[in-house]
């Protein structure tokens, strides 16, 4: 709850007194709007987290909520990055991800993928799906159609 003081002070003029509307309004104090980032796969809010290590540190992120057929969406990020990761998913997922069964983005290993960020010299901001324990192989550049591991995964019945 917030409290709002309002000074109105009005102008003379030879006739009558003027009242600016425009300037009463843009006095009145509104509150923070709080808009959580949206996935730009799932259309929903993402939710924010923290995870503390054992040497104090955090580290903040945002991710999508949205958990189907047992799997969850890809589309994770730290908190400082949000933006620029979120811009990056709009602009490199390749069209055929988003045809692509849900459930169906699981690794080698039978867990959700996760789409990171490139932090390389050769290739900064660019996005890949990868395992999230980095325990198999499953490497795919987003912007380019699944090969080797990923078609198998993404792409073909006999992998479910």
């Amino acid at each position: 709850m917030f409290s709002i003081d309002i000074k109105v002070e009005p102008v003379e003029t030879s006739e009558h007194i003027e009242f600016d509307v425009e300037a009463f309004l843009d006095s009145i104090p509104r509150p923070p709007v709080k808009t959580e980032p949206k996935c730009p796969r799932c259309l929903v809010d993402m939710t924010f987290g923290v995870i503390r290590h054992d040497d104090g540190s955090e580290f903040e992120y945002f991710r999508c909520p949205m958990k189907r057929y047992n799997t969850k969406c890809y589309v994770t990020s730290s908190k400082e990055n949000l933006a620029e990761y979120l811009k990056a998913v709009e602009e490199q997922t390749h069209p055929v991800y988003a045809q692509i069964a849900p459930e169906k983005f699981k690794c080698q290993c039978d867990l959700s993928m996760i789409l990171a960020m490139s932090k390389s010299e050769k290739n900064p901001g660019r996005l890949y799906l990868k395992c999230p324990k980095r325990s198999c192989k499953l490497f795919q550049w987003i912007n380019k159609l699944p090969t080797g591991l990923a078609f198998k995964l993404l792409m073909t019945q006999d992998y479910l």
